[in-house]
């Protein structure tokens, strides 16, 4: 049994971190932890029977100032500055994903992910 990784969420966590605004949303004892790692180290600790939820995002999560951050974005949308090289490491790696994309309205074609697997195949591996 091995782990998923949802690409977004560690995403906003990282900036939750680097931007000192982690009150209430993180655990004190795990600021400390975070500041030395990075959604990047997190990718290259996969292995196999690992899963990543891929998906783009961008904004930041702060309860004060009512900033909500946004998830599950079309690959490329977002602010995720290693997304391409995370894909390509998940290829080489043979680590499985699965995109989780948001549409408006649910269960109809679905352009967001089609868009995110033109991204996906202008990649090279």
């Amino acid at each position: 049994m091995g782990i998923c990784l949802d690409v977004s969420h560690n995403r906003t966590i990282y900036r939750a971190v680097e931007s000192g605004r982690t009150e209430g949303l993180i655990h004190p004892i795990d600021v400390n932890i975070l500041r030395q790692w990075s959604l990047w180290n997190d990718t290259m600790l996969l292995d196999h029977g690992d899963l990543v939820h891929l998906n783009d995002g961008d904004g930041e999560h702060n309860d004060k100032e009512g900033k909500v951050f946004r998830e599950s974005l079309t690959l490329g949308e977002g602010d995720i500055s290693e997304l391409e090289q995370i894909v390509g490491k998940l290829n080489l790696r043979k680590i499985p994903f699965v995109l989780e994309i948001n549409e408006e309205p649910p269960y109809v074609p679905r352009k967001n992910t089609l868009a995110s697997i033109e991204y996906l195949s202008r990649i090279k591996s």
